[in-house]
């Protein structure tokens, strides 16, 4: 009779000589009045091992896949930069205040690409030392947001598939030639 080793109550369960029950056609499992039992556990229609869980010494019971972690992708102080970026960015030119995933409804693409890379020469220009090209940038944190901001438009936008709907967003030779 083996007892997983992280039961708290496993000296318990050695000790007391429980009455004989059947599980599934199975005779070394016991259960007690209860709730407890002994014998092979992975006999045990609720103690039994799954594969792909782990089971924990408390009882309970979680996936064993290798999740993603989205604590150690992100880091609290960024993403609490971005959110007071993102704060003061919700009050319109004309005064009144959009609700905070307004640019969830949708935005062009075309647009987004427009206003990262404006962004982004922003961070460069500031990094050497000069002032930012746009108004909107007060200092590098918001540039930096700002590129955080149409990049996440971008994947959103990408991950449903609207840019495909966008016109010009890859420009044809025809439209090439107007640009010069």
């Amino acid at each position: 009779m083996e007892i997983p080793l992280e039961w708290p109550d496993r000296d318990r369960l050695l000790v007391e000589a429980p009455a004989r029950s059947e599980v599934r056609g199975k005779t070394d499992f016991v259960e007690r009045g209860d709730g407890s039992h002994s014998g092979s556990y992975e006999n045990c229609p609720t103690c039994r091992p799954v594969p792909g869980t782990i089971r924990y010494g408390t009882g309970s019971t979680r996936s064993a896949e290798n999740l993603y972690d989205p604590s150690g992708f992100l880091n609290p102080r960024v993403v609490q930069t971005y959110c007071e970026y993102m704060e003061r960015h919700r009050v319109q030119k004309d005064g009144k205040t959009r609700d905070s995933d307004n640019w969830q409804r949708g935005m062009p693409s075309s647009r987004a690409y427009r206003s990262l890379l404006r962004h982004a020469f922003d961070v460069w220009l500031m990094s050497r030392g000069y002032k930012p090209k746009s108004a909107d940038c007060a200092n590098i944190t918001d540039a930096l947001c700002g590129v955080i901001f149409n990049a996440m438009l971008l994947l959103k936008n990408w991950g449903e598939r609207n840019h495909h709907e966008e016109k010009g967003l890859v420009p044809t030779p025809e439209m090439r030639q107007g640009e010069r």
